[in-house]
């Protein structure tokens, strides 16, 4: 008789008995290298130590890349096998390519069979029409499928993820409709038969077998591997990342999250394409009967399932989805039952993927300190005549609700100007006329010596303003080292590197005070909310701005906490840069601000020292609630 299977047996143990597995595995791994490779040897200075020599992107690609190789070997090339592993490798490509704009732009693309099906007839015309060799035909089909992609997000980039999702399955219906209709091109119904992969210009050139195909299938699944990580790793990279996670606070960064799907979707397709290309080799035959709305799926499915954002997740994807039907082609009742247990095992204890994983590691440099400097001493003071920002009747309204009024405010450098009133008074609604989130609808406004009006708006971050917002606007795929490394690439224009690491070095400092983890790959997520307050902060310092807008940055701080965020806030002003502080913490207000501005109904109701605050009839009537 049977034995019962103990109760401690659940699911989620076990997937705490795995955990503990790999971390136990990794710990042991990391011993053996220490002890083969000595910490400080010539050897470790070359390799590196312990386990970050396996995390290593390009060692992944290259253990996956040899162990494809010779698993088709021992199964043999021409085998029925060896034939599955090549086309899961090639699954894998189109994994990859699918995973960039959909875990980096965060957009679902149901269009990606469309790239698919472009790259093998791409590749079919190239090779059996005007007998191109492999190493020709596929770049080709990289260059159409990246030209299609371009073309799908085009209009559809600005609709958001639904709206690109139906727009590219639009696309994947009209393509089989125009390959039967361009019959001179794609031999219409009939399809193009007999594509050969060769090495030549010459049609009996050499052909190439089963090995030499599943070799460049492999070399081309590492050079997508590590486009994918380069692209992750590099700036285009995060900023759609961070796009992806708040496009509001994207933005405030000088961040487009249109531009950023232009590039996701047109790099992503283009590989997707390659894969296609390479699919039309093993196939050596299509036809609009393979452009399919279930191959796009099929994609979304494997990145979705291995997590989106992860290489190893698309390629584990890839070999699970793309593998299972095949292993249990016999079998095709327990093929359901398994993708039905395996979709609610991971919906149930991994929803974001089987590897979820998203924050990078970044190498982020400190800026140089400054020797004999005191605590809470500015880096440069600096001081000028000429207003940061001028403001002159300023107005925006929300259909028939008037948020402002005719405001007119001007900011100098090194002044911070504390903007008080009671809830619903337009402090906020000013603060994004100011940073260029909404269009002014009458007045003028100068930021920088530059006039600002609804088509140059969106240039004021890059111009010279960063803000933070009520609530704190990080990105939690992000790490904190990305964070910085990321404002560190968007400074403001017109800044010398000796401004910018004086900046640079009060946002370290924020860092260090408030322990946050610099040197981790950690997500931002895990952040408390101080940490969170702080490390918007820190990245809206970091990129040198003559004008920082705070919105409410004492909201949910300790004592101890405040007392930072006024030393941050005096320090950066010394440097020059226009303060504007949107505040209900009036002690802090007193601290540091040097004039004070107080809006009711939209209006400037009184402005003057913040001592004299509390001694107007009028402000003590706005914020009472008493008739003005």
């Amino acid at each position: 008789m049977a034995q019962p299977i103990p109760s401690q047996l659940t699911a989620a143990s076990l997937a705490a008995n795995a955990t503990r597995l790999v971390r136990t595995g990794r710990e042991r791994a990391g011993r053996a290298w220490a002890a083969a490779v000595p910490d400080g040897s010539p050897q470790a200075r070359v390799l590196g130590t312990g386990w970050g020599v396996i995390a290593r992107p390009y060692v992944h690609v290259l253990l996956l890349a040899g162990l494809a190789v010779v698993l088709a070997a021992s199964f043999g090339f021409d085998s029925y096998r060896g034939a599955i592993v090549l086309t899961l490798v090639m699954y894998a490509i189109a994994a990859l390519g699918l995973d960039i704009p959909v875990g980096f732009s965060g957009v679902l693309s149901i269009g990606h069979g469309a790239a698919f099906a472009v790259g093998m007839y791409t590749a079919a015309i190239a090779s059996g029409t005007h007998t191109l060799p492999i190493w020709l035909a596929l770049p080709i089909a990289f260059a159409v499928g990246a030209a299609i992609g371009l073309l799908m997000a085009i209009p559809a980039g600005r609709l958001g993820g639904l709206g690109l999702a139906v727009v590219s399955l639009g696309f994947v219906l009209v393509l089989a409709d125009v390959v039967r209709w361009w019959d001179s091109l794609t031999g219409g119904v009939n399809g193009i038969p007999a594509i050969m992969s060769r090495w030549s210009f010459e049609r009996s050139g050499a052909i190439l077998d089963q090995a030499e195909l599943l070799y460049v299938t492999v070399a081309v699944f590492v050079l997508a591997y590590l486009a994918h990580w380069y692209f992750r790793s590099a700036s285009v990279g995060r900023s759609a990342v961070a796009a992806k996670c708040d496009p509001i606070g994207a933005g405030a960064l000088g961040i487009s999250p249109y531009r950023t799907r232009l590039y996701t979707f047109t790099l992503g397709s283009g590989i997707g394409a390659i894969a296609g290309g390479i699919n039309g080799y093993v196939v050596s035959y299509v036809s609009p009967a393979s452009i399919t709305v279930d191959l796009s799926f099929l994609f979304l499915v494997m990145v979705v399932l291995g997590g989106a954002g992860s290489r190893i997740g698309s390629v584990l994807g890839a070999i699970v989805i793309g593998g299972l039907p095949i292993w249990l082609s016999e079998h095709p009742t327990l093929n359901v039952i398994l993708y039905a247990a395996m979709l609610l095992l991971v919906v149930r204890f991994r929803p974001s993927g089987i590897i979820a994983r998203r924050a990078t590691a970044v190498r982020l440099a400190r800026p140089p300190a400054v020797p004999n400097q005191p605590t809470g001493q500015a880096d440069a003071p600096a001081k000028a005549a000429e207003p940061v920002i001028r403001a002159e009747n300023v107005s925006k309204q929300f259909g028939g609700l008037v948020a402002v009024d005719g405001v007119s405010l001007t900011a100098r450098p090194g002044e911070v100007i504390a903007i008080v009133g009671p809830n619903g008074s337009g402090k906020t609604t000013l603060l994004n006329l100011l940073s260029g989130l909404y269009p002014i609808d009458g007045g003028t406004l100068e930021v920088a010596g530059t006039r600002v009006d609804r088509l140059s708006r969106r240039r004021l971050p890059r111009l010279a303003v960063a803000r933070t917002f009520q609530t704190p606007k990080i990105f939690p795929d992000l790490s904190v080292a990305e964070h910085l490394h990321l404002a560190a690439r968007r400074p403001v224009h017109h800044r010398a590197p000796a401004e910018r690491e004086a900046f640079e070095r009060i946002a370290f400092s924020l860092l260090d005070a408030t322990s946050l983890p610099v040197d981790r790959v950690q997500s931002a997520a895990d952040l408390s909310h101080g940490q969170l307050r702080f490390l918007e902060i820190a990245v809206a310092v970091s990129r040198a701005p003559r004008a920082l807008l705070l919105d409410e940055p004492a909201t949910g701080l300790g004592p101890s906490e405040i007392e930072l965020l006024s030393d941050t806030v005096r320090r950066v002003a010394a440097l020059g840069c226009a303060v504007l502080l949107v505040e209900h913490h009036l002690e802090l207000v007193h601290a540091v601000a040097d004039r004070a501005v107080v809006l009711h109904l939209g209006e400037v109701l009184w402005a003057g020292p913040p001592a004299e605050i509390g001694s107007s009839d009028r402000v003590r009537d706005a914020y009472l609630g008493v008739g003005v």
